[in-house]
């Protein structure tokens, strides 16, 4: 089931099962409203012992004073009921607050959650507590350029709730200090016109936000306010357009091209740090203008809130991990659930995306105990414990694509042994830091473990083609000239997913003097993911399509560069790790796994190949910084006997259980346009899958200018676009071992219409995908014979 299927089933919860008293039917007609404007239905349960409140009931700040940034009264009064019931966040906040201004503080207190409890309190000592913390800051002196991304906007908070115990030297002092962090930030030697870097989206973020807070919040008080905000190159409130001209700008840059979908754009370290700087910082200007300045945002938070669900595995042990990652293998609660309750808060109004995302929180906290998850304190910003609640696990089912990262989860189910899917294909973007160079990676969890994946770390293969699930070409990862994905797809009653990228190209970016020759023609790798009925296989046919020259002008590329592609034992090599030592044979790569799962690579083209088994203890013995050693285990490379200019490889990787039947038979059209895969597996129909081997042409290389600088070929991204498609049919022939075999047509021209003849039967159309997918359905356990063809 997709997204857009989602049946709703909604729930109110009870606060840390307590029998609750004073205000509770509000939340029964919120959730209502939410049904009704949803067009939905749902059984909702109400708290025992709820009593009469008005729906989106309202609290006057207990402060005397109402803030500008992220209060509402509708916050204060849950925060109100918080208190009254002594629910478990509650008491969570106020033992942290409780440690403020005193020798053994939480850790990384500066005296936000002595602020967090003024402001739900009104009680004076707390103020103090905060103040305690804080005035060490008013000294002179420079702090860290990470200190200020995530600190910023914080502490202009917290001078906006302490205001009204701010006595005058405190204010005066509090507000210097914001104004010297602003012009440390804003002053940069090596490039004063634009001191801070877009290409660091959490430091763009955090200290863009820095400078609106200061605006709003310090008006009136700090006669340089708006200096900040207003420079050129932060670019005011509002955005003038999707680029990186000013940090507005930038912002609306990442959100709406480079996070499409819900995935954030710099890797598992850094993107949940830098989505609470987001949805703070958006929700901090919406409050003190009462205007939307980031719609962007606003639309954006639901889909952050399921892709946040989406990359949890079913027994909620693990998450999926790309790119530079400090962390391994580790479920960092303390910012899962800080993201979880930031987005559940600011998304409670969708029925889609805010009850299945608190109910991920609630579920977290009862797996884990809410005191031991180290929860952040701006989880408490917006986070309502008494919001209607939905079971994710019926709704979000299945598969969701993030475009902006090329990005697909897909979940057989969320049961405890259920199989969670992770693809990543990331295409061609502005830069950013962290930004992975790989293309194609795919990683496999299922029965509580991760049965594909490989080394996870920090600056070394986890960013690169090497220590991922991908190909190498010439030594190298993916060319950066074009890098598109070219098909996704998701079958609608769950059958399968597919997902197509292409690769070619230039490896070095345009305006670079003297590049060497474009080698890599063309390399698209197409990935069809079918689960399995019985929960007990998992199967991913892997293809690739390779149009790859020798390299040439060696001397043109980076030293480092230089080293990969001699240390390369050819031109073409395709990856896949293993978590021990692999059996090898004739036609399959096998391996089982800690907990006994079966895994095999049923290795189908090229025919002629040779594989190459890597100890990578012995192979990077200390090249690469990883966080741990144990993330170095095994990998095997697949090289093609003969090396030539286009070679096709199929892959056939399954996961399943002892005992299963599986056989997989290679295919190949009576002209050999297309090769493929007959896949069986037991008690399931039969799958044909067919993809296109017709080679693509050559590319035409890069201008280079009189004064050496290089220009992108414009026609490089209409021929690779088109590269893989089919314009003509085939005749091919399999014998099927099932009553029914499920045809999987891939690369047609969806530009013409394709009919297809079986076994000497009338033509019929094929099902097209806008995709170039076309699909069949074939009866009988027999011989049978296809024949295709373009009717237009």
């Amino acid at each position: 089931m997709t997204d857009s299927q989602a049946p709703v089933r909604m729930r109110v919860p009870r606060a840390g099962g307590r029998r609750q008293s004073g205000s509770g039917s509000w939340v029964l007609a919120a959730a209502l409203l939410l049904l009704t404007c949803a067009g939905l239905s749902a059984a909702v349960t109400l708290p025992a012992g709820g009593s009469a409140a008005a729906p989106g009931a309202t609290a006057p700040s207990p402060t005397g004073r109402s803030p500008k940034l992220l209060w509402t009264g509708e916050r204060q009064a849950i925060w109100n009921r918080m208190r009254r019931e002594n629910h478990p966040w509650w008491r969570v906040l106020k033992q942290n607050a409780d440690r403020s201004g005193t020798p053994d503080p939480v850790y990384g207190d500066m005296g936000q959650w002595a602020t967090l409890a003024y402001q739900m309190t009104g009680d004076p000592r707390y103020a103090q507590k905060a103040l305690v913390m804080i005035r060490p800051f008013f000294r002179p002196g420079e702090v860290g350029s990470d200190f200020l991304r995530e600190m910023l906007a914080e502490f202009v908070v917290m001078y906006d709730w302490l205001s009204p115990s701010l006595a005058p030297a405190d204010r005066a002092a509090f507000i210097a200090m914001l104004n010297r962090w602003c012009v440390q930030a804003t002053t940069n030697e090596f490039d004063p016109d634009f001191p801070i870097r877009p290409e660091d989206s959490d430091e763009t973020t955090g200290l863009y936000f820095g400078f609106a807070f200061l605006a709003l919040a310090t008006a009136g008080d700090n006669p340089r306010a708006t200096e900040f905000l207003n420079k050129r190159f932060v670019g005011g409130l509002s955005a003038t357009g999707v680029n990186r001209a000013t940090l507005r700008n930038a912002i609306r840059q990442y959100v709406t091209e480079m996070a499409e979908g819900g995935q954030w754009i710099e890797g598992t370290a850094y993107n949940e740090g830098t989505l609470a700087l987001l949805m703070m910082g958006a929700e901090g200007v919406r409050t003190a203008t009462r205007v939307d300045y980031f719609p962007e945002v606003t639309r954006y938070l639901p889909q952050a809130a399921r892709n946040q669900i989406r990359e949890v595995a079913p027994n909620l042990a693990a998450t999926y991990q790309w790119g530079d990652n400090e962390w391994p293998r580790s479920m960092l609660l303390l910012r899962r659930v800080e993201i979880g309750g930031m987005l559940a808060g600011l998304t409670q109004g969708d029925p889609r995306a805010g009850p299945y995302i608190g109910q991920l929180v609630e579920e977290l906290a009862a797996r884990y105990g809410h005191a031991d998850m180290d929860v952040e304190w701006r989880f408490f910003y917006f986070y309502n414990p008494y919001a209607p609640r939905a079971d994710w696990r019926v709704a979000l089912t299945g598969g969701q694509y993030s475009a902006g990262q090329g990005l697909l989860f897909y979940h057989d189910g969320w049961g405890p042994n259920d199989a969670f899917l992770g693809i990543h294909m990331p295409r061609r973007q502005p830069f950013v830091d962290h930004q992975v160079t790989y293309f194609g990676d795919f990683q496999l969890y299922r029965r509580g473990e991760w049965a594909l994946t490989h080394p996870l770390g920090y600056d070394g293969p986890p960013v690169e083609a090497l220590g991922t699930n991908t190909m190498m070409l010439g030594g190298l990862s993916s060319m950066v000239e074009f890098k598109e994905v070219v098909a996704q797809e998701l079958g609608s009653g769950g059958e399968y997913a597919y997902l197509a990228g292409t690769n070619g190209g230039q490896y070095l970016e345009a305006g670079e003097w003297q590049p060497p020759a474009t080698f890599l023609h063309e390399w698209t790798r197409s990935l069809l993911y079918l689960p399995s009925r019985d929960r007990r296989s998992q199967t991913l046919v892997v293809f690739d399509r390779t149009n790859a020259g020798p390299i040439t002008d060696l001397e043109r590329y980076r030293e480092e560069d230089q080293a990969r592609i001699r240390a390369a034992p050819a031109r073409k090599q395709w990856l896949i790790h293993s978590p021990v030592r692999p059996r090898l044979s004739p036609d399959a790569i096998a391996w089982t796994t800690r907990r006994g799962q079966q895994v095999r690579v049923s290795t189908l083209w090229p025919t002629g190949q040779n594989r190459i088994v890597v100890d990578e203890d012995a192979a990077w013995p200390d090249e690469f910084p990883f966080p741990e050693k144990s993330e170095q285990k095994w990998h095997t490379r697949i090289v093609p006997a003969t090396e030539q200019q286009w070679d096709a490889f199929l892959n056939v990787v399954q996961v399943f259980d002892a005992g299963v039947f599986l056989r997989n038979t290679r295919l190949r059209s009576r002209e050999g346009e297309v090769q493929g895969v007959l896949a069986q597996r037991g008690r399931h129909a039969d799958v044909l899958a067919l993809f296109s081997v017709r080679p693509g042409p050559d590319l035409p290389q890069p201008t280079i200018h009189d004064d050496g600088v290089s220009e992108y070929n414009p026609a490089v991204p209409g021929i690779l676009r088109g590269a893989r498609l089919l314009r003509a049919g085939y005749t091919v022939g399999w014998t099927a071992g099932s009553t029914r075999t499920d045809l999987f047509l891939f690369d047609l021209d969806p530009g013409r219409r394709w009919v297809a003849s079986v076994d000497g039967g009338a033509e019929s159309a094929v099902r097209l995908s806008r995709q170039g997918l076309g699909r069949l359905t074939v009866t009988g356990a027999r011989s049978h014979t296809l024949r295709l063809r373009a009717a237009g």
